[in-house]
C-alpha cells in the first residue's frame, strides 16, 4: 500500500467495498446516493486514486469494472488509529485511553466492556 491515508469519500467508498465484497461503479454511486447523490465520474476518479494507492483492485466484467478492496477494514481502522497516536499522542496507547477518561467519552458499558478485556488479557499471547 503507497499511502495510507483516507479522506472523507474514500472512506465511504470503502466501506461500501467491505460491505459487498466487490461492487461496480454504478454499485456504488447507488449505495452512496442514499445519503449524497454523486456523479458517476467523482466516484470512478476516487476508485482510480485508491487503486494507485493500493486499497482498492478491480477486474473487468462484461462491460464494467468490478472493484474491491485489496485492504481489510481493520488494517485500515489499525494504520488510521496508528497515525492518529503518531501524531497527537506521541505513540503512547495510554495518552488515548486517558483522554478518553478525561472527556468523559466512555460510557458505563464501554468501562465495563475494557475491565473484561483487560482481566482477560495477556500481553504474550
Amino acid at each position: 500500500m503507497k499511502e495510507t491515508s483516507l479522506d472523507e469519500l474514500q472512506l465511504k467508498i470503502m466501506k461500501v467495498l467491505w460491505s459487498n465484497g466487490k461492487s461496480s461503479v454504478q454499485e456504488i454511486r447507488d449505495e452512496l446516493a442514499k445519503e449524497k447523490p454523486l456523479a458517476i465520474n467523482t466516484i470512478g476518479t476516487v476508485l482510480k486514486r485508491l487503486e494507485e494507492k493500493g486499497f482498492v483492485s478491480h477486474f473487468k466484467e462484461s462491460r464494467k469494472f468490478i472493484f474491491s478492496a485489496r485492504v481489510s477494514e481493520q488494517s485500515a481502522q489499525l494504520n488510521a488509529l496508528s497515525r492518529l497516536k503518531e501524531r497527537f499522542f506521541s505513540g503512547r496507547n495510554i495518552d488515548i485511553v486517558n483522554h478518553l477518561i478525561d472527556a468523559k467519552e466512555l460510557s458505563q458499558e464501554e468501562i465495563e466492556e475494557i475491565k473484561k478485556r483487560l482481566e482477560n488479557f495477556n500481553p504474550d499471547s
